[in-house]
């Protein structure tokens, strides 16, 4: 089987969200679970060894490298798609942090028709019980962590725990997808919702009234 890969990429245009994920059409990352195209399975792209190398173009006028012209006819590996996330972790037996990753990725898949969508789409049934499982794995041990447990607080309509969450001096980089957590559980929105890095001035008012458990965004 093989994988598409880059050369390079630029996150230029990259769109971001408050539930971690990062739509860079310039840079796509690739996942760390697939679908193997024979046997259907769930496969870590950590455990296959890679065995040779499709050149890509090199440019006008310029052959291509020679290589193992059998690799032309190996198929793709396959992208899953939410439902396999979440029957892999009905079904399999993976580390925690293997765990950790099906369920991220379940609810990042399930969240992107609300991306789209200009009402509000309630969670299933079956994506509270996945929210409530992650994030019995997520441990406070950095900011990243912090803000994922408070999104998951926010978006299963757990306001308080989210404000509680949020009781943190966030960095500067961070702070971005911080505010934006606090406004939409201070407007009572458990949506997910794209943050602005460029645009937070827009909230400013908004933010002073939480700026002893935050830094000011502007001065």
């Amino acid at each position: 089987m093989k994988e598409r890969t880059i050369a390079s990429g630029s996150n230029f245009g990259a769109r971001y969200w408050t539930d971690g994920r990062v739509d860079a059409s310039m840079l796509p990352l690739p996942p760390s679970a697939v679908r193997c195209p024979y046997c259907h399975s769930l496969l870590w792209l950590s455990s296959l060894e890679e065995v040779g190398e499709i050149p890509g173009p090199r440019g006008f006028s310029v052959p291509r490298p020679e290589y193992d012209n059998s690799f032309d006819a190996l198929p793709f590996i396959e992208k899953l798609e939410a439902d396999d996330y979440l029957m892999a972790v009905r079904k399999g037996e993976f580390s925690k942090d293997q765990e950790a990753y099906l369920r991220t990725m379940y609810w990042r898949l399930m969240n992107d028709p609300r991306r789209r969508s200009q009402t509000s789409i309630a969670l299933s049934a079956d994506e509270q019980t996945n929210l409530r499982s992650l994030l019995q794995l997520v441990i406070e041990t950095d900011e990243p962590s912090r803000l994922i447990r408070a999104e998951i607080y926010r978006e299963l309509g757990e306001f308080k725990e989210c404000e509680k969450a949020l009781d943190y001096d966030f960095s500067e980089e961070n702070i971005p997808a911080a505010v934006t957590i606090y406004v939409l559980q201070e407007e009572r929105n458990s949506s997910v919702g794209e943050i602005h890095p460029e645009g937070m001035e827009v909230v400013t008012c908004h933010y002073y009234r939480y700026q002893k458990k935050l830094k000011p965004v502007v001065n």
